[in-house]
């Protein structure tokens, strides 16, 4: 299961690799979880950055500039079963 989960996640950042400026926008990729038929709830999720000029709004969406590219580097999962 939680190679499935990695997967999901992955896919999603695969599709924000794309272009330059792909904001992750934090309700859109909650609910792209959810949206998942083996996912039944999501507890907690952050997302965190190491660029210099990427930054976090209010509602925790990760805002990438212009010229800035999303690189997913890492995944850490904690499943709970029941």
């Amino acid at each position: 299961m939680e190679e499935r989960v990695r997967e999901v996640i992955a896919s999603y950042f695969d599709e924000r690799q794309k272009g330059f400026g792909e904001s992750i926008i934090y309700s859109n990729f909650y609910g792209y979880l959810l949206r998942q038929d083996f996912i039944t709830q999501v507890r907690s999720l952050s997302i965190s950055s190491r660029g210099l000029s990427a930054f976090y709004n209010r509602l925790g969406d990760l805002l990438i500039p212009p010229h800035a590219k999303v690189r997913l580097a890492g995944i850490k999962v904690s499943l709970s079963v029941g």
